[in-house]
């Protein structure tokens, strides 16, 4: 364990966090944006009932992937319901900095991080994993379908894609070779550009992301490999991106 004091220290030379980690009754990291604690909790709300259930009492012998982890918030959930091992990634160093310092706090030892690009993932460099986190992530990336393949090449069970889609599944229709052959398509992807990529942490690292449809992200998940594709439903007084469906979780099943 940390001392209190030497604690305060470390945490000072970060500044904002992404999560707000409650270390002691004192001392809570504090965080970029006043909604962000909101955000994840109600992601926490949704998701782990869903995962309780479905590991039940195996957790001990589950391996997960937690993907473009960030501080590791989610990475230490999984370590407390007492996953075998935890390995997340994520490609900011400061970001695996503190998760690292989360980690040497809280003394989880099946738990380890490492800085690294999603366009890296691949089983011969990570192996295999029982369950993958792919978190908040989708919709900032440059090759979302890239990286499904990826993700899904290293899932053996499980999957939980936490991500925004556009509003309504919006219908677009294109001409396939002449006037005559003219289709309906719901399976839309959105260019967002974060122009302010360098500067805001919760952003993309690139400044471009891919923002799919509900039926795009199915679509995708389905050609990817995975066999069955749940979207879990939001709760009462949860945070307005969930309950107004501009984000959702699913979770994938190989």
């Amino acid at each position: 364990m940390i001392p209190q004091e030497q604690l305060q220290q470390q945490l000072a030379k970060f500044g904002n966090w992404m999560y707000k980690f409650q270390l002691t009754d004192e001392i809570a990291t504090p965080v970029h944006a006043e909604w962000l604690p909101e955000i994840h909790e109600t992601r926490s709300k949704m998701l782990f009932p869903f995962l309780d259930s479905f590991f039940a009492d195996r957790w001990a012998e589950i391996s997960c992937l937690d993907a473009a982890c960030n501080e590791g918030f989610f990475s230490f959930e999984l370590c407390r319901r007492g996953a075998n091992r935890v390995i997340g990634f994520d490609v900011r160093a400061e970001s695996i900095e503190k998760a690292n310092l989360i980690r040497e706090f809280y003394n989880y030892t099946q738990v380890s991080f490492c800085v690294d690009e999603i366009a890296n993932l691949s089983a011969i460099r990570y192996g295999a994993f029982d369950l993958t986190l792919f978190l908040g992530i989708l919709y900032h990336l440059e090759n979302p379908m890239d990286v499904i393949r990826r993700i899904r090449a290293v899932t053996k069970t499980l999957c939980v894609i936490d991500t925004q889609i556009l509003k309504g599944d919006p219908i677009v229709t294109t001409c396939w070779g002449s006037a005559d052959n003219v289709y309906q398509l719901q399976n839309v992807i959105g260019i967002v550009e974060e122009k302010d990529f360098l500067t805001n942490p919760c952003a993309s690292s690139t400044g471009l992301g891919f923002v799919p449809s509900r039926s795009a992200l199915f679509t995708m998940l389905t050609y990817a490999g995975f066999s069955k594709v749940t979207q879990l439903m939001p709760y009462d007084d949860c945070f307005e991106q969930y309950a107004n469906l501009d984000r959702i979780i699913v979770v994938a099943e190989v």
